[in-house]
Parts: C-alpha cells; structure tokens; sequence
C-alpha cells in the first residue's frame, strides 16, 4: 500500500509505534551551485553543537536552515573546521494537530563553511553529512 504523505513527511518510529508524520516544504532557492543529491526542507529552528572532540566537550547554539535524508545546513557564530565530527540537537516540529515536536539528535561531519556576508557580527554557514540521526518523541506526561 502506498503512503498518502508523500516524500515530504519524516515518519519516526520508536518501540514499534508510529509517531506523527513531520511536515516540511521544500527549499525554493539556494544561494550557490547545486551539488546536491538528495531534496532539501526549508526549515528554521534553534538548535545545539556540541564539538565532542574537545575535553571537555564544548557547547554551542545555532540555527538550523535546511535538512535532507544526507546533509544539514545551519547557521553558527563558531566556525568549525572542514572534517571537524559534532553531534547535533533540535527539535522538529509535529504536525498542527498535534502539540509535541520529534527531538533529533544528529552525529554529522563539517564539509563546507563559510562567512556570511553582510552580517552585522561573524555568522558562518556550516554545511554538514549526516552519519547518524536519531529521532525520539518527548514524553507526555498525564495527569493523575
């Protein structure tokens, strides 16, 4: 049978159940040649960098612009390193019926940054593979 929500939709599932399906709209433009394979998702949110290769692990935020089944693109006020491994964390928002978000937790290599021009202090676009990505429904907590 096929799926009705099209290849726009990210099912997660975790212990054999079926969460909500995420919705995203695809990228209308990007700012410079097109390299990539895979279809990109125009989405805006806060996110956590955390450069593990550092002892102790080093902490950042920044602000995710787009993702794939492959790679992410977001926003940073650290410049990392070409080959540099971090671990990622956000939360993708759940569809309008439904209030929870799906939390992502992403283990990616940098390999593309760059400075963002016109930008009133240093903010860097990060281009990132995916190695590993983990989605997982936050708790709801019932009443009693």
């Amino acid at each position: 049978m096929g799926d009705s929500r099209g290849l726009n939709s990210f099912i997660v599932s975790r212990g054999g159940h079926e969460a909500p399906a995420i919705i995203l709209q695809p990228l209308s433009w990007v700012p410079m040649q097109e390299n990539r394979k895979a279809v990109r998702y125009d989405i805006h949110v806060p996110m956590q960098i955390c450069a593990s290769q550092h002892q102790p692990p080093k902490f950042h935020v920044g602000q995710l612009r787009d993702i794939s089944r492959t790679g992410i693109l977001f926003h940073s006020e650290i410049l990392f390193e070409i080959g540099t491994t971090l671990e990622l964390a956000f939360c993708l928002p759940a569809e309008k019926e439904r209030s929870s978000c799906v939390l992502a937790r992403a283990t990616v290599k940098t390999i593309r940054a760059w400075e963002l021009p016109d930008e009133p202090s240093p903010l860097y676009g990060v281009a990132v593979t995916i190695e590993r990505i983990d989605f997982a429904q936050p708790p709801t907590s019932s009443a009693a």
